[in-house]
């Protein structure tokens, strides 16, 4: 969590000027504000006060973003207009989802949203955030067919995870040689991928994505990798990062509550429950990636223990899993 980056930070005067496209008067910026997300989705990013006491997050975009960001935009007040916990870019007094400072910077605003800190690994247990975590997945998958939400080329986890594995034949040997044994347990299911449907998915729905209420999810964040993906994406992601936080949770009330909603809404088909399990174990590649670039050596360790775990017990993990209740 960060507030903003020192090298793209505006002067009071050009955030005052920012404000005013959205025709809303500066009081003062709270950089004293810590906010939830990555610091990496943008150049800069801060809460500011505007004159009536309200907050805003102001985000200054990367440059190679700019469409990706008005597409968000437009996805984002769709999931607004369904009631769901979003809460969308706004529109400037010229009806556009960026204002602009005095550098040609493309800037985009919307309105704070106050969380409650996760209670991690203890939050695991609550069974209601569960449910609010199936339930969001389940609207989104519904307003996939009503809505039309955007799509884009197909994400290819295996692709992926191979031309990975690829990089590290190169760069690190030593990971490579301890992934090779993992990527010949799921060679059965990188072939079988394909059958899992597409759909539209948030792309890093995790539990730190969500800014949590005392019952309920004030609001689902950082939509930069959305897009269409096999169906069952984005809840093994969040499986994934439940058992990355303690394993014993991978079966525990979040993720069996989670399950049993999409279960009883008949999201999925049959395959992405006859192969979750693998597609959990494939996901967590992208984050040893992220552990290999940021964290120790001991995550990265943790992290293939993770994927080891899944799979010596993915005949356990799939029966209680297609069985969430």
């Amino acid at each position: 969590m960060s507030t903003t980056h020192a090298a793209t930070a505006c002067n009071d005067i050009e955030y005052a000027q920012l404000l005013r496209q959205w025709d809303l008067e500066l009081a003062r910026p709270r950089p004293d504000i810590v906010l939830a997300g990555s610091p990496d989705r943008s150049q800069a990013r801060l809460a500011v006060e505007d004159t009536d006491g309200d907050l805003y997050l102001l985000e200054r975009v990367f440059p190679a973003k700019l469409a990706a960001r008005r597409e968000q935009a437009k996805l984002l007040q769709k999931l607004d207009d369904l009631d769901q916990p979003v809460h969308p870019w706004l529109s400037t007094t010229s009806d556009d989802c960026f204002a602009y400072g005095q550098d040609g910077a493309a800037w985009q605003l919307r309105d704070y949203v106050q969380g409650i800190p996760l209670p991690r690994p203890a939050y695991a247990s609550d069974a209601w955030r569960g449910e609010c975590l199936g339930g969001f997945l389940a609207v989104l998958h519904q307003a996939n067919k009503e809505a039309s939400l955007p799509f884009t080329t197909p994400f290819d986890l295996p692709r992926y995870a191979a031309n990975l594995v690829k990089s590290y034949q190169r760069n690190r040997p030593e990971l490579a040689k301890d992934l090779a044994p993992i990527c010949q347990e799921l060679e059965g299911f990188w072939q079988d991928y394909h059958k899992i449907p597409l759909t539209f998915c948030h792309g890093d729905y995790h539990p730190l994505n969500i800014i949590w209420g005392e019952n309920a999810i004030n609001s689902v964040i950082d939509w930069e990798f959305m897009g269409t993906k096999a169906e069952c994406y984005d809840a093994a992601n969040m499986i994934g990062c439940v058992g990355m936080d303690d394993p014993a949770h991978l079966t525990g009330p979040l993720v069996m509550t989670m399950l049993g909603v999409l279960c009883s809404h008949r999201v999925w088909s049959s395959a992405s429950w006859e192969m979750l399990p693998e597609f959990v174990a494939t996901l967590r590649f992208a984050w040893l990636r992220e552990w290999v670039v940021h964290e120790p050596l001991a995550t990265v360790c943790q992290e293939l223990d993770l994927i080891w775990l899944i799979l010596d017990n993915r005949d356990l993990l799939r029966k209680r899993w297609q069985n969430a209740e």
